[in-house]
């Protein structure tokens, strides 16, 4: 998840076995509780983005919702570069055993997070907060 003016990203670890209802869930639990509704999303077309539920809550909230191109991620291009970003970063840390993927997702997070962008000059955690919070590097 991206939000499209300070380009924070929530790495959400979701199996290919959840449900339209799951994705609801994980969108509250992950984004909803932190920075209130969004007004616009713009999700793949995973069938369970285009399912009554989804339609139910985006009409209920008010929510736009913006498909992305079929067999085209690259219309979402902003989603679409934080995934590498964020595959980068797993290749860089994930040493032998590829199912400590899930674990390292919120270091990786933070680090995504707190690292400036040339395009703002700031950090999303800057544009969001104000500030960068203080890591652990830093307290050494």
């Amino acid at each position: 998840m991206v939000d499209s003016l300070s380009k924070m990203a929530h790495f959400v670890p979701a199996k290919k076995s959840f449900t339209a209802a799951d994705t609801v869930e994980l969108l509250a639990d992950r984004l909803i509780r932190y920075h209130g509704f969004p007004e616009v999303l713009i999700p793949d077309r995973d069938p369970r983005f285009q399912s009554d539920l989804w339609n139910q809550l985006c009409s209920r909230f008010n929510i736009k919702r913006c498909m992305s191109s079929p067999y085209h991620p690259q219309s979402d291009g902003q989603t679409e570069r934080v995934n590498r970003t964020l595959e980068q970063m797993l290749r860089t840390y994930i040493r032998s055993d590829e199912r400590e993927w899930e674990r390292l997702l919120p270091a990786l997070e933070l680090a995504y997070n707190t690292t400036s962008r040339s395009s703002t000059e700031l950090s999303p955690f800057e544009i969001m907060i104000g500030e960068n919070p203080l890591t652990a590097a830093e307290l050494d």
